[in-house]
């Protein structure tokens, strides 16, 4: 039998199953807690995998390498930016990979002093062997104050770079371009006051010569006209003096002619260019000694009146040059006529013109007095060509090529 004082000390059937209520409590908590855990590390798993699904599809590059510096792990989009199998990326030292070893030495310093790093410029050579210029964005995971792996993300910008170099490229072109369409200005208006101040001198010459021609000449044989008259008026049955007088008469008529057509020839308005370049190439000869022929096509239809003016302008310029300045004793005269221009060409066997008055012919207009200048000029307002060229004592070459104009030979 059990002694009376042991009743007293054994749990009553209520506190008996208070614990074991507490106990079914504690395990339900405890299953409860366990699944809770078990559910969490499923959602922190699927979370872990849907990131590394986005970083490794990402369209922007990363990767990771550890305190060997070596390439543990990269996404499809930097292995795509550079060209490489993972296998010939991963496990290499990233350092490998830029085309500056010092430009990489120095982001890897900076990531070891635990620097957040943004917008790192560097050049990643790429398998084919071009070069990807790249904006790289990393920090580093410490723990315990140890270094652990890197986290990179690296951005192209090669066409980007490529674009501020062609901006760069073509803003240095356009200041060159600028500078010197400024020098050629600045020529072309030092060569226009020139040419001006060129004008007035040879205006005042012209009038000059012009008073002494018709002082020396026609004065003269009006005077003498003048002086017949005078004695034919007490001796009008003097035949002599009236053939005289009629002689004088004429010559002072083909003075007066001569200077006219010197001004502007008339026969050019009637006859047009070719007519006009014979007359003027045979009184040349005539006058001057200078062997001179003309090499024309027959039947050259009449061009514009601006440009057959222009065209023998050009003429009477160069073989005025040609009979005061070269000392020739033959000059050749083309004139051609194709589909779409006119050319006059003058070439003749004297002394030439030195190289420094070419070059600086052609570069500036001056240097070779103010009638070619003046003549470059207006072939260049008809949107012509003019080039002069002269070899030693070999003589010289003038080529004058005037365009002609669609609505022309719809008319021709």
């Amino acid at each position: 039998m059990i002694p009376e004082e042991s009743y007293t000390s054994l749990p009553s059937e209520a506190e008996r199953l208070r614990k074991i209520t507490h106990l079914q409590q504690r395990a339900r908590a405890l299953e409860t807690e366990k699944a809770d855990r078990e559910q969490a590390q499923r959602s922190l798993r699927r979370k872990e995998s849907e990131l590394a699904d986005l970083l490794e599809n990402a369209v922007e590059g990363a990767q990771q390498s550890g305190p060997d510096r070596k390439i543990f792990w990269a996404n499809q989009a930097l292995l795509k930016l550079l060209g490489y199998a993972p296998e010939e990326y991963i496990g290499h030292c990233f350092g490998d990979f830029f085309s500056d070893r010092e430009i990489f030495d120095l982001y890897w310093q900076r990531l070891m002093r635990g620097e957040e790093i943004y917008d790192f410029a560097a050049e990643l050579r790429c398998k084919d062997g071009s070069a990807k210029y790249v904006l790289i964005h990393a920090n580093g995971l410490w723990e315990d104050g140890k270094f652990v792996h890197t986290r990179c993300f690296v951005r192209d910008v090669t066409d980007q770079k490529r674009a501020e170099q062609a901006l760069r490229e073509s803003e240095a072109n356009l200041r060159q371009a600028k500078d010197k369409l400024e020098s050629l200005v600045e020529q072309r208006t030092a060569a226009l006051r020139y040419l001006s101040s060129r004008i007035l001198t040879l205006q005042d010459d012209e009038r000059r010569r012009i008073a002494r021609e018709l002082h020396d000449s026609l004065g003269q044989y009006l005077v003498g006209l003048k002086l017949n008259l005078d004695i034919l008026k007490g001796s009008p049955a003097r035949p002599e003096l009236w053939s005289q007088a009629t002689e004088i008469l004429e010559q002072c008529v083909s003075e007066v002619r001569t200077l006219s057509c010197l001004l502007h020839p008339p026969m050019i308005e009637e006859l047009g260019l070719v007519s006009s370049a014979r007359w003027f190439v045979d009184g040349l000869s005539q006058r001057t000694g200078i062997r001179v022929s003309l090499d024309s096509p027959r039947g050259l239809p009449r061009l514009p009146a601006v440009i057959e003016l222009v065209l023998f302008r050009g003429l009477q310029e160069a073989l005025t040059n040609v009979h005061r300045h070269s000392e020739a004793s033959v000059a050749e005269v083309l004139i051609r006529q194709d589909l779409r221009q006119v050319v006059l060409e003058v070439r003749d066997n004297g002394r030439g013109i030195s190289p420094d008055l070419l070059a600086r012919f052609a570069q500036t207009g001056a240097g070779m007095g103010i009638g070619l200048s003046g003549m470059r000029e207006r072939v260049r307002e008809l949107g012509g060509e003019m080039k002069l060229e002269a070899a030693g004592n070999a003589g010289t070459w003038l080529r004058i090529a005037l365009p002609l104009a669609s609505e022309y030979f719809a008319t021709a």
